[in-house]
């Protein structure tokens, strides 16, 4: 048997530590079952199981899932279409996942709108972009507020170089930086925030907030 928890990172609001020690003394119990823990905000579940102080320490391997790729959209968009006897091109279909960086929730929210118009084009597409952009408007405006100074320049410094040698010193003399612990300290913050993510390179989660970032 396998045990799948979703939105994991949810039980810290069960009752604390208490809560994750009694979860643990329970799994630790099963014989034959498999548990994952998924969740969207990695950064939380990546504390719990990665803290010495916590229940779940070491309790799971890690498994970072990578995006959704295009084909698979294709395939599913497609489909829909044909089922509704319309028909849509596959460099469209493309050109949305592209768009919204092959994020989902973007991406239904993007066919959501498109769904009802009866002709499709590329400008019909630029559009639709716009709009969704302008929809976020009052959330990126919110939580830029919240941010201090640093947290701001580090955010527009990996939007700005697409997270890839944010170090550099010429980067961070760039994007306002005197040294890189100053950096390294704006990214901490942000990190528990959970709009940030770090494989090989920094990315923010949100393409969209990504986009506004780099407005003029």
């Amino acid at each position: 048997m396998v045990v799948t928890f979703d939105e994991f990172q949810e039980v810290i609001s069960y009752g604390g530590d208490a809560f994750e020690k009694s979860l643990r003394k329970l799994i630790q119990r099963h014989d034959r079952i498999s548990d994952i823990f998924a969740g969207s905000q990695r950064h939380l579940i990546t504390e719990m199981f990665n803290d010495r102080k916590r229940a779940l320490y070491m309790l799971a391997a890690s498994y970072p899932l990578g995006k959704i790729e295009t084909i698979h959209y294709l395939a599913c968009v497609k489909e829909l279409y044909g089922k509704a006897r319309r028909e849509i091109e596959e460099k469209f279909i493309e050109d949305v996942v592209k768009r919204c960086e092959n994020d989902p929730m973007y991406i239904q929210e993007s066919f959501f709108n498109l769904w009802v118009k009866k002709k499709l084009s590329f400008e019909l597409l630029d559009k639709m972009e716009r709009n969704l952009l302008e929809k976020w408007v009052p959330e990126y405006s919110y939580l830029w507020d919240s941010l201090t100074l640093n947290q701001k320049r580090a955010l527009k410094l990996i939007a700005g170089t697409n997270g890839k040698n944010i170090f550099a010193a010429e980067n961070l003399d760039r994007f306002g930086f005197r040294t890189a612990s100053q950096l390294v300290a704006a990214l901490s913050g942000i990190g528990r925030m959970g709009i940030l993510d770090k494989n090989k390179d920094w990315k923010i989660h949100d393409p969209f907030f990504t986009r506004w970032l780099l407005l003029p």
